[in-house]
This record gives C-alpha cells, structure tokens and sequence, in this order.
C-alpha cells in the first residue's frame, strides 16, 4: 500500500495468500524432488554468476584496448601538437524545455546526456526527446551540426567519459559541450582524439565536477601537419585504420554487454 503518511510495503496476509507451485507426491510435498529442483537452480545460477563475471571482465578489458590504441596512435612523434580551440569551435548546449508541449514525436531531435549510450559505432542518429520546430527559436535553442563530436560537461557524468558523433544536426542540451570541426579537420578524428582524453583531468573543483569551455579549448590535440596546415589525407586516413578496430570492438561491447543483461 502507498500513499500520503503511508509507508510502501506489502502486509504479512498477503504473503500468507501468496500461492506457490510445488511438487506433491501422495498428496504430500515432496521433499526428494524439492531438493532435486533446488540442486539444478544452484547450478543455473552459479554458472549465471560466472558468465556474469567473464561479461563484464571481457568488458573491461575491451575498453582497456581501444584506450591502448588511441594512445598508441596519437602518440606518434611525427603529429603536432595544436590547441583544440584552433581546429574546432568548441560551445555548449542550451537549457532544456521544460514543459512536455514543447516536445512531439516528429519534431527535431534534442540531445541529452543520457543519449550519448546509445550511439552505435560512434555516430548518434536518434534521440529521446524531439523538439517542435516552433519552439526552437522562441527558446533560443543552441544547434550542433552533423559530423560535432558531444560529451558531458557538468556534473557525474563527465566521469564516465561518454563521447558521441552526431550523425545529423541535433539541438544540445546545456550539459553537453561540442566540438565542431572547423575546415580541413575530419570530424571522426576529433571524435577519436577526444575520446582518448580523461576529462577528469580538466576538472577545476572535483567536489563539483564540471568543465570551462575556455580549459576545453586549451586542451592540446596531436594533428598530422601539412605546410603547417591540418593534413585532411592523413587524417582520413588514421579515421580508416581506426573505425576497422573499433567497429569489431564495439560489436564485441555489445555482445558482452548482452550476456551481462
């Protein structure tokens, strides 16, 4: 029962009314097959447990892996170090509508942070919420264009170091900040490059976490130079080299991350 002074919970007759299935033998529980029942569960549910375990090991250690490859890569001494403010316009979202009749099912989408898990091979193409068009400039609404790379900058969730590329143009929400590639700059690249640095580190107060725009733009990124100027060949061609391990990767994610649920 619940209610206003009432504390949820189930009262001790409605447990004594609960019916069970048991096995009967002569018109009495049987005690062998009670046991013989119970021993198969133990089994089922000991190798649940184990499988469980391996699950989120394998987990585990692909993350390790992809991270192991980033930092392999863009530790190549023959990339520039270049500020990410040089190679991307680096903002922040809006705040949220909040009044559900700002919100229809054809509308545009609207990006919260929640949405980043459920990117698939990096791209973000959906989102929960949509936007009616109507109420994108009466809220003054901040866009993020196709190809900006997404990730969380106030509060916990800057901790799990959630990334994302949006796959379409998608209105942000304020928690989120953007990188958009300015020209000559892959946009897949500043996904990868970004996704191998630990945000944790740029968090001034980390009682309060939270990320300045101004520390992100300062953040440093590792860019193969062409006469001084950003290679795009080159890095087309790291992206490549890149999305070939990171979509087995990914399809290994998910498998693991199936048998864990």
């Amino acid at each position: 029962a619940s209610g206003k002074g009432v504390k949820p919970g189930i009262h001790r007759t409605e447990y004594l009314a609960t019916e069970i299935i048991i096995p009967f033998k002569n018109g009495k529980p049987d005690l062998v097959e009670q046991k013989h029942i119970a021993d198969k569960l133990d089994k089922v549910f000991a190798e649940t447990e184990r499988g469980l375990g391996i699950a989120s090991k394998e987990r585990k250690q692909t993350a390790s892996l992809q991270k192991s490859l980033l930092v392999k890569v863009f530790s190549n001494p023959e990339l520039q170090k270049v500020k990410l403010g040089g190679v991307c316009d680096v903002f922040a979202g809006s705040s949220a509508p909040q009044s559900k009749t700002s919100f229809s099912s054809d509308g545009v989408p609207f990006t919260r942070v929640s949405d980043l898990a459920t990117k698939q091979n990096r791209l973000l193409t959906s989102t929960r919420d949509k936007i009616k068009p109507e109420e994108i400039d009466r809220l003054r609404l901040v866009k993020a264009k196709a190809g900006t790379t997404v990730f969380p900058k106030s509060g916990a969730a800057i901790l799990t170091n959630s990334r994302a590329l949006l796959g379409s143009d998608m209105y942000i929400v304020s928690h989120l900040a953007a990188l958009s590639p300015k020209e000559n700059i892959e946009p897949a690249y500043i996904y990868y490059y970004i996704s191998g640095v630990d945000m944790r580190d740029y968090i001034p107060n980390v009682s309060y976490p939270s990320l300045n725009l101004s520390a992100i733009n300062e953040i440093e990124v590792a860019m193969p130079l062409k006469n001084n100027k950003p290679d795009l060949a080159e890095q087309k061609r790291i992206v490549e080299k890149l999305d070939a391990t990171f979509v087995l990767s990914e399809q290994l994610d998910n498998f693991f991350g199936k048998q864990e649920r």
